[in-house]
C-alpha cells in the first residue's frame, strides 16, 4: 500500500472513531473544503458512520472519477446533504454514495443543477430536494 493509501485509511479510521464516539461537537465535523477533486479522493470516507446526521458541505462543482464512491454508504442516520456539484459526469463519481442512509432527508443543490438521478447513486428517492442557500 502506498503512503497515500495508508494515510487515507488512517484518516477514515480516525473520522469513524470520532463520529461514532460522539466526541466531536457537530459544528466541528471535518470540513471538506476542496473545490478541485482528484480521483478516489473521498471514496468511502464516511462509510458506515452510523452517528452521522448531516454531511459536511461538499463545495466542489466538478466531480472526479470515483471521488464520492460509497462516501456515505451505510450512514443510516444521515438525512441532510449539501452538494454543490454541477458536473457529475466523471466515471462512477457517486456510485452508492448515499446507499443505506435515512429513508427521508433533504438534499441541497445549486439551483442550476438539474441532472441528478434518484436512488442510491444520486439523490435518495424519498428525499426532498431544495436549492442550496
Amino acid at each position: 500500500m502506498t503512503d497515500e493509501g495508508v494515510l487515507s485509511m488512517q484518516m477514515r479510521i480516525g473520522i469513524h472513531q470520532v463520529i461514532e464516539s460522539a466526541s466531536l461537537p457537530f459544528g466541528l465535523l471535518p470540513k471538506l473544503p476542496a473545490t478541485t477533486l482528484t480521483d478516489f479522493c473521498y471514496k468511502s470516507m464516511f462509510q458506515g458512520c452510523t452517528s452521522l446526521v448531516t454531511a459536511p458541505a461538499l463545495p466542489a462543482t466538478t466531480l472526479a472519477n470515483y471521488c464520492y464512491f460509497n462516501m456515505f454508504n451505510g450512514c443510516n442516520k444521515l438525512s441532510s446533504v449539501t452538494c454543490l456539484a454541477t458536473n457529475i459526469s466523471a466515471t462512477n463519481c457517486t456510485v452508492n454514495w448515499l446507499d443505506g442512509v435515512a429513508a427521508t432527508g433533504t438534499f441541497y443543490k445549486p439551483e442550476s443543477m438539474n441532472y441528478w438521478t434518484r436512488g442510491v447513486s444520486g439523490i435518495p428517492s424519498l428525499w426532498t430536494v431544495e436549492n442550496a442557500p
